[in-house]
């Protein structure tokens, strides 16, 4: 597989996604809340350069360690404090169930000061080991919604999980994480949620 052939592919799915849900609320600020793969998508996919194109300002936070980058894609020296530096799905449900404070003092207040919030788990969070942990990461991402509920001037733009190599998983669990993505691009999962992409 060719990463950077598949980054940039993503990158353009990412924009048109935006770009679809910008006509309804013309949005001007993104944040891509990430880690390593997420990083490799902004780089290699040159996604700040292709939303800056479209007149968007697109920001990232990685790890703690990274923390902030912003809309002219400099380390602001800034980071979020993501609890546990954690963005598996439990670490997303923790994350939405802060409190929301002004001025912004933790993950998702500073998340919800931008129009549009792009967030994903790392390719770990593709081993799904069993049927009831699949159903775990469904309940947190329900949770989740409901509080996406709770901002509909906001975008949400949650991305499926990157898998994992073959040789880092199994046919069992392999299968769990394509349901896992299959879920989070469901009418099921999104229906009646006009905010959520």
């Amino acid at each position: 597989m060719n990463y950077r052939r598949i980054a940039a592919l993503v990158a353009v799915g990412l924009c048109l996604v935006i770009s679809a849900g910008a006509a309804a609320q013309s949005p001007a600020r993104i944040i891509f809340m990430h880690h390593s793969t997420g990083g490799a998508l902004v780089g290699e996919g040159n996604v700040r350069e292709r939303l800056t194109t479209l007149g968007y300002e697109f920001w990232d936070h990685g790890y703690n360690g990274d923390g902030l980058t912003n809309a002219q894609g400099q380390a602001t020296g800034i980071n979020w404090d993501m609890p546990n530096d954690n963005t598996d799905p439990d670490g997303w449900y923790n994350i939405f169930n802060q409190p929301v404070h002004s001025p912004a003092d933790n993950t998702l207040s500073h998340m919800l000061e931008y129009d549009v919030i792009i967030f994903k788990s790392c390719f770990p969070a593709s081993n799904i080991g069993s049927d009831e942990a699949l159903q775990q990461y469904k309940d947190y991402f329900l949770s989740i919604r409901n509080v996406i509920d709770a901002h509909p001037d906001k975008i949400f733009i949650p991305l499926t999980t990157p898998p994992l190599v073959p040789n880092a998983t199994n046919s069992e669990a392999a299968a769990r994480a394509r349901q896992w993505a299959n879920y989070l691009t469901s009418a099921e999962y999104l229906q009646g949620h006009p905010n959520i992409f």
